[in-house]
Order: C-alpha cells, then sequence, then structure tokens
C-alpha cells in the first residue's frame, strides 16, 4: 500500500531527520488499523486511537490524531466552499411572471441547500447513516474490549450488517421486522441442516428439532390453524362435519378410527407434537430421546435447578407451580373423609411408591431436584410442553390428563390417544360453551375435591360455598342417599341447592342414575355422577330429564349409562365412551337450533313417554262414539278417522294416509283396534298414530312427496324401513332444506332420485354430477371431485345428497375447494409434509 500517495497520512509526522524505520512502523501500523485516510482516524474515539497506536509504533499516536483532524477539517472547508462558489455566481435575470413571490422561507431568505449536508453527505454526522454507523462500531468497541472469552459478537449475530450497503435504499426504505427475523433466523437454521449427511430444510427442521422447548414448530400446521381461525370450523371440526356417519344414525356401529382421528385433531397439536407426548417414556436404559428434548448429553446436570430453569425456560414462580410447592401446594380437603391423594403432580411423579419430587438444598447450598429419576424427567418436559401449547395451569391440566387415566383405568399415568382425544374434545367444546378443565375432568371420574394455594377445589364451589346450612356437605361412603331420615334430608338439601335443582327434579335425577348404580352411596362417585349429569345438561343448554332423553335418542341405554358413570375406554377403536356422547349431543344440539326443534317435540314423536298422550275418559268416549257412528262407506269411515286426527294432532286429511303407512298400519286395522276394549293405558297403536300424525305435520313436505319418499324408503338411505327414527328425521329435513332452498322444488329433487334408482336406462355418472350440481347451485368440478372421493359411484340416496350438501356447507365456511377440503379431513400424524403444505397453502389463498 502506498500511503504516501493514497492520502496525506504521511504528513501527519514529521519524518525530516528520523529513520526509515520509523516511516516503516508508521505505515504498517496503518495498514494493519485499515486506515486509509484521515477520515478513518476521525471515526475512532481520541482514546481508542492512542491505545491501537501503542501497539505498533511508539510515536506520539495523540499528536498524529490531532493533525488528522486538522486534515479532515480543511478539506471539509475547502468542500463547502467549493460547493458554495459553484453555485454564487448568477446573472441577474429579468423577473419571470411565473416564478412565485409567495413569502415563503427560501423566497425570503434564498438559502442555498447545496451548502448543507446531505443524509449521505461525508460530514454529516447526523444523518442515519452515521448514525448506525457509529452504533456498529460501538458494538465493535464494547466487544474488542470485554474480558469474557465465551461471547457472541455482532457479527456472529448478524452477518448481513458488516456486508450491508449504506445507501439511501438501506438506511431510509422501511423493511418489516418480521422479514429482517425470518432472514437471520434461516440464515442460521440453514447450518444445521446443511451439515447433515440428509438433505433437510429449515422448515423439516424446526417441525421435527424437540429442543428448545419452543419447538418442535410445523409451520405447515400453524398455517392452517391461523388461516382457519375463531371464525371458522377447526380443523377437527372438518372430520366431524363431513362425516359420511352421523350421530343419528343409531343401527349402525358408530365406532371406529374416523372419528377417534377427528376428536384427536380437535386438540390443535401438530404430529410431532402428538408423537412427543405419546412416545414410550424414558427408563434408565433407554433414555435417548430424553437427551434429544433436553438438548444436552449429560442429564444428572439437570437435577440442579439453575441450570433446568435456564434449561427448560421456567422461572421460580412456574417451576413452584409445576412440582406444587411453596404458596401452590395443595391444601387438604375437608369435604373428603378418606387420605387425600396426590393432587397437581400426579402426572409428573408417576405411579410410583419412590418419594414425590421436590426441591432440597444440596452440600454446597445448590437446589437441587429430589427424585428426579430418567422416567420423572420424561414427565417433566411432556408437561411443561403441553402446558404451554394449551394455555393451562399446571394444576388444571395435571387434573384433567389424570382424571382422564383413572376413567380408562390407565394405571401406568403415561400419555397415550385417549388423552389426546380428552384435549382435543374439551378444547372444541370450551370454544363453543362455558366450561372449565376442572369441570371437565368431573365429566370423565370424580370431582377435584382439592385446589392449589388460595384456590377453591369444585367440590366446595359447588356444594360448599352458599353458606346457606351450618354444616358443609361432607362424604360418608356408608351413608345412602334415598334414606328418609332427618341427616339424609338435609343432604339431598344441600345437593339440590348445590345442583340448582328442585326436589322432585333431583329424585327424578337419582332415580335415573339408581338404573346404573343401584347403590346410590353418600360418596364421592355417586355425588359427582349427579354433578356430572347436570353440569353436562347445563352446558348443552338443556335440563337434566332433556339430556338424559336426548342420549337415550342418540344411543339408546348405553349412552344413558355413559352419561352417569363418565368412563373412557381402554379400547376406542371398538368401543363408545363418554367422550363420544359429548360430542353426539353437541351436534344434535346444534342440528336442534337450525331445524327450530327441541329435545321434548322429538322425543314425543320418537319415544313418547306416558304423561306424553294421556289416555283418558274423555279420549275413550270419542274413539267410542266414532265406532258406534261408524257407517259401513269406506269413504265414510275415512273421512271420520281424518277429522279424529285433525282434531287432536291438526293433522290435514291429505296426510292421513302417510301418517297411516308410518306408523305401520291402515284405516281397517284402526276400525278393527276400535272395537277391542280399552284400559286406562294408551293403546299401542294410537299413540303410533298421533307420533305418526305429528311427524307428517312437522316435516313440511307436501302429501304427494311424503307418500313417494314412504313407498320407496331405499331413497332416503339404503337398507332403510318405514319408521320413525331420528335418522330418517334428520333425512327428511335435509330433503326438505334442499327441495325448497336454490329455486328447487320438490318435484326436481325427487326426479333425481327416481332417475338415480331405476334400474334400466340409468344416465351416465356425468350426468347424475350435472343434475347434483344444478340442485345444489354448485360447480360440476366440485361435485366430481367429491363423488371420485367417495368411490366414484353416482349418489342415489338422501343420504349421499346430505353428504354433498354438508361438504359444500364446509366448502363455503371455510373457503376450500371440494378437493382440498377432502385433503384437509384426510391429514393425520401420519400425512407427508407435501400435503399439510398444499393444504395450508389452500386455506391461506381462501382467506384472502
Amino acid at each position: 500500500m502506498d500511503v504516501s500517495r493514497a492520502s496525506p497520512l504521511p504528513r501527519l509526522i514529521d519524518f525530516t531527520g528520523g529513520s526509515q524505520d520509523a516511516r516503516n512502523d508508521f505505515e504498517m501500523a496503518m495498514h494493519d488499523l485499515k486506515i486509509t485516510s484521515v477520515f478513518d482516524i476521525m471515526r475512532r474515539d481520541k482514546v481508542q486511537f492512542v491505545r491501537e497506536c501503542v501497539l505498533y509504533t511508539a510515536d506520539d499516536a495523540a499528536r498524529i490524531y490531532d493533525r488528522a483532524r486538522d486534515h479532515a477539517w480543511q478539506i471539509d472547508r475547502l468542500y463547502r466552499e467549493q460547493e458554495i462558489s459553484s453555485h454564487s455566481a448568477k446573472g441577474r435575470g429579468r423577473r419571470s411572471p411565473a416564478v412565485s413571490t409567495t413569502a415563503t422561507y427560501q423566497n425570503l431568505f434564498k438559502e442555498n441547500w447545496k451548502q448543507f449536508c446531505n443524509e449521505d453527505d461525508i460530514a454529516a454526522i447526523d444523518s442515519p447513516v452515521a448514525y448506525l454507523n457509529a452504533l456498529y462500531m460501538f458494538a465493535g468497541q464494547l466487544e474488542s474490549t470485554s474480558t469474557h472469552s465465551d461471547i457472541i459478537t455482532l457479527d456472529q449475530r448478524r452477518p448481513d450488517i458488516r456486508a450491508l450497503m449504506m445507501d439511501h435504499q438501506s438506511a431510509f426504505v422501511p423493511q418489516p421486522m418480521l422479514n429482517i427475523i425470518n432472514d437471520v433466523l434461516s440464515k442460521h437454521i440453514e447450518t444445521h441442516p446443511n451439515n447433515r449427511a440428509e438433505k433437510t430444510s429449515v422448515y423439516q427442521a424446526l417441525a421435527s428439532e424437540h429442543y428448545p422447548f419452543s419447538l418442535p414448530y410445523d409451520v405447515h400446521h400453524q398455517q392452517c390453524l391461523a388461516a382457519l381461525g375463531p371464525d371458522k370450523p377447526a380443523l377437527g371440526s372438518l372430520n366431524y362435519m363431513i362425516s359420511p356417519t352421523l350421530h343419528c344414525w343409531q343401527g349402525k356401529n358408530m365406532a371406529g378410527k374416523s372419528r377417534l382421528h377427528a376428536q384427536t385433531m380437535l386438540s390443535d397439536l401438530s404430529p410431532e407434537q402428538q408423537r412427543i407426548l405419546t412416545s414410550p417414556l424414558a427408563t434408565d436404559d433407554d433414555y435417548a430421546s430424553l437427551k434429544k428434548s433436553y438438548g444436552v448429553t449429560l442429564l444428572d446436570s439437570l437435577k440442579e435447578v439453575r441450570i433446568f430453569k435456564a434449561n427448560v425456560g421456567l422461572t421460580t414462580d412456574q417451576l413452584d407451580q409445576l412440582l406444587a410447592r411453596g404458596k401452590y401446594h395443595p391444601a387438604p380437603s375437608l369435604d373428603e373423609s378418606s387420605p387425600a391423594v396426590i393432587y397437581a403432580t400426579a402426572y409428573i411423579n408417576g405411579n410410583t411408591s419412590t418419594p414425590h419430587l421436590t426441591i432440597i438444598k444440596g452440600e454446597d447450598r445448590k437446589l437441587l431436584l429430589s427424585g428426579a429419576s430418567k422416567n420423572r424427567l420424561d414427565r417433566l418436559q411432556r408437561m411443561i410442553r403441553l402446558q404451554r401449547w394449551t394455555g393451562l395451569h399446571f394444576a388444571e391440566l395435571d387434573t384433567l390428563i389424570v382424571s382422564a387415566m383413572r376413567s380408562e383405568s390407565n394405571v401406568s399415568r403415561a400419555l397415550n390417544k385417549n388423552t389426546l382425544r380428552t384435549l382435543g374434545v374439551f378444547r372444541y367444546l370450551a370454544r363453543r360453551y362455558t366450561i372449565t378443565a376442572q369441570e371437565f375432568a368431573a365429566f370423565l371420574h370424580d370431582m377435584p375435591t382439592q385446589a392449589c394455594g388460595e384456590q377453591m377445589p369444585l367440590f366446595k364451589q359447588v356444594f360448599n360455598r352458599s353458606g346457606l346450612f351450618i354444616s358443609p356437605l361432607q362424604l360418608a361412603p356408608s351413608r345412602l342417599l334415598d334414606k328418609a331420615d332427618v341427616e339424609s334430608q338435609q343432604t339431598l338439601s344441600q345437593l339440590g341447592a348445590g345442583l340448582a335443582l328442585t326436589q322432585d327434579e333431583l329424585s327424578t335425577l337419582m332415580r335415573q342414575t339408581q338404573t346404573y348404580i343401584p347403590q346410590l352411596s353418600q360418596d364421592l362417585p355417586a355425588i359427582s355422577s349427579l354433578y356430572r349429569q347436570t353440569r353436562i345438561a347445563k352446558m348443552f343448554g338443556l335440563s337434566t330429564m332433556e339430556c338424559t332423553a336426548l342420549a337415550k335418542l342418540l344411543g339408546a341405554d348405553d349412552f344413558c349409562e355413559l352419561l352417569v358413570r363418565g368412563t373412557l375406554s381402554a379400547t376406542p377403536e371398538a368401543n363408545l365412551d363418554i367422550l363420544d356422547v359429548l360430542m353426539a349431543i353437541d351436534w344434535a344440539v346444534e342440528w336442534f337450533k337450525h331445524t327450530r326443534r327441541d329435545v321434548t317435540s322429538v322425543q314425543k314423536v320418537l319415544v313418547p313417554l306416558p304423561d306424553d298422550w294421556p289416555f283418558d275418559k274423555t279420549l275413550q268416549d270419542r274413539l267410542r262414539a266414532i265406532h258406534s257412528q261408524a257407517n259401513p262407506d269406506p269413504e265414510q269411515k275415512e273421512r271420520m278417522l281424518e277429522n279424529f286426527f285433525l282434531e287432536m294432532t291438526e293433522l290435514p286429511a291429505s296426510y292421513l294416509p302417510c301418517a297411516s303407512k308410518l306408523a305401520a298400519t291402515t284405516t281397517e286395522q284402526i276400525w278393527q283396534n276400535l272395537k277391542a276394549p280399552y284400559s286406562n293405558a294408551m293403546p299401542d297403536w294410537l299413540a303410533r298414530m298421533f307420533c305418526a300424525a305429528v311427524a307428517c305435520r312437522d316435516l313440511h313436505l307436501s302429501d304427494g312427496t311424503l307418500a313417494l319418499l314412504l313407498e320407496n324408503p331405499a331413497w332416503l338411505a339404503p337398507d332403510n324401513q318405514v319408521k320413525l327414527t331420528l335418522q330418517n328425521l334428520y333425512l327428511f329435513d335435509s330433503f326438505r332444506r334442499l327441495a325448497h332452498a336454490k329455486g328447487n322444488s320438490e318435484k326436481h329433487l325427487l326426479h333425481y332420485l327416481q332417475l338415480a334408482n331405476q334400474v334400466e336406462n340409468r344416465p351416465k355418472i356425468s350426468e347424475f354430477n350435472q343434475m347434483l350440481a344444478a340442485l345444489l347451485d354448485w360447480g360440476v368440478d366440485e361435485v366430481s371431485a367429491l363423488i371420485e372421493a367417495s368411490g366414484g359411484v353416482e349418489v342415489t340416496t338422501m343420504e349421499g345428497v346430505d353428504w354433498i350438501m354438508r361438504c359444500q356447507t364446509c366448502c363455503q365456511s371455510t373457503g376450500l375447494s371440494a378437493a382440498n377440503l377432502i385433503k384437509a379431513s384426510a391429514l393425520t400424524c401420519e400425512s407427508p409434509a407435501t400435503d399439510w403444505h398444499a393444504v395450508s397453502a389452500a386455506l391461506i389463498a381462501a382467506r384472502h
């Protein structure tokens, strides 16, 4: 480097009479310090320059700095003079009328802005460019003077800044902070997958890594959740909404993997998150996965509290919550006579007899985790992650998942598919209704009788909070609730007050419960059962009797028993459990809301109670009068029956044949039944006729359409029979909704079903798709995609048409096409990342 030619640097030191070594030392020092001009010296602080020069030359560094400052000032002054003189010699011209004479600052003072620094000027010490440059140099100074050997320099954290061109674009054009963060993180993350033998993208690395605890992060899964949002169906809800088998299909087996998959997806956990939770727990012999989860090679170091907190990202207060210690220690319950079970830490301690996890002081007075075996360390990391993913408090989360484990008799207390199902159904219902984790835990097992810190246990909140009674409700397993003594009556009063039931309602609820729990004692399981049935009914906006009746409509006695016992099945693939009951009731309540029905009216038609159709003396006399006035003329007989049912049920005369067919009887059989003697009980044939008449009246279909559908029950569903069932009511209503919507008519839909079920001269499947698309006012490609996904067979029943209608509703609510909707409903933990990416891209595109 020829410093003498490049800049006035050699003139900073008087080398007259000096040795050549001094000149060489100075030039070498300037070269090593990367100083090529006096302005490079001025960018340094005087103290810093002196300290740096001492390392290279013994000359007076302070004097060099002062001379460099003088030269810089001279250059700057000459530059300013040149700028001013180049614009000062302007001739005075004739005033142009076009020139504005407005009294502005420029017109008044004739300021020459060329003499001031622009933002990219050399001497602009207050510009953003200079400010950023000063910050960068200041950071370098701090790093160079640091005494720590393990510092992470700015060049390591932001290597892009060194190569950043400081111009107008980089200084003044705003850049989104998220873009900068993504670029910086991506460049750092790319160095990790690139070191692997296999090619792994950044997104794949984020989705598969387990440490730090903010990972795994599945970007495509998160995009799906964000694109759907709170105003659209959840990802798992799509599986329920377009399920070919609905909850009202009583004669069909609802058990299967499809519903389990839907309930698991409702948890909003990504595939890798689910695998972390349900993978086998670490043991003393197999703990490789535990090292990956904590990101360490020596697991024993995690027993030190300081290291453990730093590793998992917990504060001292959060660690106390996790271990239920200090001010979060569970208080003993006054409502439970038996010894208290572990509360808030049942999962992390596991089902072992070893001392519970706690914190002790070591020999060197360091805080240590006592009882932290490899199995418990694995439980701890899963609990911490799950708490962050769900947002629940540690105590609430432990109560919820442990209640599920006890409900299915999971003695190992390991997270499994049922745990994910429980989380999914809870999070789904919590979004739709008002329900807490402790209340939902009571749906699965006993009511919590303990709480952490100053929290109030659920048992006390319900039964011992009002202060209406002198003595609180106590558990006494040896005492029966149905006794007539004074003490039992007080207990019933306390139960009724806590459950907000009248004594009659409580008595009815107890009789229903005794069907499945004959000995109803004053113990925690029995009281929890009463609370469970009452709280589920309240959550859905039903009375306890309505909720029981609805459960019976949906699943007969099996559902009623599950409602009473609240058990989870250890083999959910083959057996239904309480979670299925909750989802079925949720579906029914939603259907009632849209069709303006209620449980009482549907029950009166399908499963009437004795009081629904009273067979009093007035009705008996009316029937005898009809029979005594009978005319041998068949038409006259039919007119009399039409008038009778019109008077009793408001059934139009033209619907009597339909009601007779739905009740599995005829006019002649009715007249034969009129001859039979009457008792105080409603005759079965008359009850069936009343139910059928009310059903035909409320279907809001024409008599001709209803007669044709009853004549061809296979048009509604395969192997269907003419009888009053919840399935047939649903399909009749689905027929009505489509026939009366989008400018259709009942004749159009009947014509389609007739063509679809004829044996000869059947149209092609493409023609079927076109007709169905016209009925739905939808694209032919959308219908064809759904038909292809269902097996490529034309839709021949109202059940199949209803499935297409539900898919159309989902497409409209989510913005997805039919093909993408099928892809979204088929996503599982085993689905490749390309499928998740395709669905997330489609959802984001639909959102915008």
